[in-house]
């Protein structure tokens, strides 16, 4: 059978076992709500033009029916206390409760007249001659969301065991800075014609692979510090939210929800490689994009939980400081979203030396690392005649081109995971790119 089939079956089991609708269980896994009825639809159409054969469609109807059966069981419950339900007298002719004649005014002295808590109330319409109105109390999807991301949680902090690898020594002069800046893992790109969730499980996949093959790189010099940054847009909008944090809207494969789960996912993986492959101290500054600068700290809560009780990870998550700073012995590193400092370049080297007066004498070199723009940039500024000073580089962006880039030109640069080998009196000594 297909994998698509495979996981739609492990969806519907999902649902059965744990008895609830095929919806939830389809976000559970990260996917629309509407996921089981359109590979069932699918499904049909293939098995009609020769390209599914007889016994895989037998077993997904098969599945699905046995869900039918199960909610038939499940309805087939003594009814609840009516003591537990609005009265139907108190509900007008249309299902509203709030008749013709009345005016949201009345609604506090509606529930209190028929003891209804009106603060318990989600959902309810309110239909009258000049409209039809369908409210639902946006608290109930959050706190829905927020529970299946607690079991997810629940489920990643398991005591697994983990075949250990040899781990190689490391080298106290070096760190490495690996760099997967403006992912927008969720963004639609223009010349796709794919949909849902797949194009963000492509997009997933591609990033597993080059970080794999840049960390290799990596290690051959055997670094004692790897700082990793998560965030610079990982997503490309902001809370339950289709906009950036300003409102600008966005063109999204799936729902923010969906799309969060499949960005922590891949967080994990990245980090569990790191771990597996080294022993170096893995320092994690959340760098808070413009896209989606609320749910880039909440995915960094997420990896606080799952990663607090090991102690070769740190991970600073502080949402005040927009800019997140690192000495390495006599390197000071500097991580912040390039949105607010393009205009102002020349005020940077200063505003990175003002938060850092107290160790400034501490470091010889100093290095800012921004996204944003999606191109690379550097710009160098000096303090000395004879001493390098403050470097500021905008990295290239890991995203897929999207329409609005399309249309203004901003296409043909490379979509590029780099990773740079700094050394203890040296500065920079290495610089490795994968290009996706």
């Amino acid at each position: 059978m297909s994998e698509r089939t495979n996981k739609t079956i492990e969806i519907i089991n999902y649902a059965i076992e744990n008895k609830i609708g095929i919806k939830e269980a389809s976000q559970f896994f990260g996917f629309r709500e509407n996921y089981v009825r359109n590979t069932k639809s699918e499904l049909i159409k293939r098995f009609e033009k020769g390209r599914v054969d007889q016994d895989e469609l037998n077993t997904f109807l098969s599945k699905y029916k046995e869900y039918i059966d199960s909610k038939k069981t499940q309805t087939n419950l003594p009814p609840p206390k009516q003591e537990n339900l609005i009265p139907t007298k108190t509900l007008s002719s249309n299902n509203s409760l709030l008749d013709d004649n009345e005016n949201t005014e009345d609604f506090e002295a509606y529930c209190k007249k028929n003891n209804i808590n009106s603060k318990d109330i989600i959902t309810y319409w309110h239909k009258s001659k000049q409209y039809s109105i369908y409210l639902r109390n946006n608290q109930e999807r959050l706190n829905q969301q927020f529970e299946i991301l607690k079991d997810l949680l629940k489920l990643e902090t398991k005591s697994v065991s983990k075949e250990k690898r040899d781990v190689l020594s490391n080298n106290n002069d070096n760190c490495a800075v690996i760099n997967i800046f403006d992912l927008h893992i969720d963004k639609k790109a223009y010349d796709s014609v794919e949909d849902g969730i797949e194009g963000v499980l492509r997009v997933k996949n591609e990033i597993k692979r080059g970080f794999d093959e840049i960390l290799q790189s990596t290690l051959i010099h055997k670094p004692n510090t790897i700082i990793f940054p998560i965030g610079n847009d990982l997503l490309n909008s902001n809370g339950f939210t289709s906009a950036t944090v300003k409102g600008t809207p966005q063109i999204n494969l799936v729902e923010q929800d969906a799309a969060f789960r499949q960005a922590l996912e891949l967080c994990k993986y990245m980090i569990d490689r790191i771990t597996q492959e080294t022993t170096a101290k893995v320092l994690i500054p959340i760098v808070f994009g413009n896209h989606d600068k609320h749910s880039t700290f909440y995915l960094g809560v997420c990896l606080e939980v799952m990663f607090h009780n090991n102690p070769q990870i740190e991970i600073n998550n502080e949402i005040k400081d927009d800019r997140k700073y690192y000495i390495f012995e006599d390197i000071l590193f500097a991580f912040m979203h390039g949105d607010k400092y393009l205009n102002k370049l020349a005020q940077l080297p200063m505003i990175v030396m003002q938060e850092n007066r107290n160790r400034l004498s501490e470091t010889k070199f100093t290095q800012c690392y921004l996204g944003d723009m999606h191109h690379k940039m550097e710009f160098k500024f000096f303090r000395t005649k004879d001493y390098p000073g403050c470097n500021v580089s905008f990295l290239r962006g890991t995203s897929v081109t999207d329409a609005w880039h399309q249309d203004n030109g901003y296409i043909g640069v490379p979509r590029t995971l780099e990773s740079f080998i700094w050394k203890k009196g040296k500065g920079q000594i290495a610089n490795y790119s994968i290009n996706l």
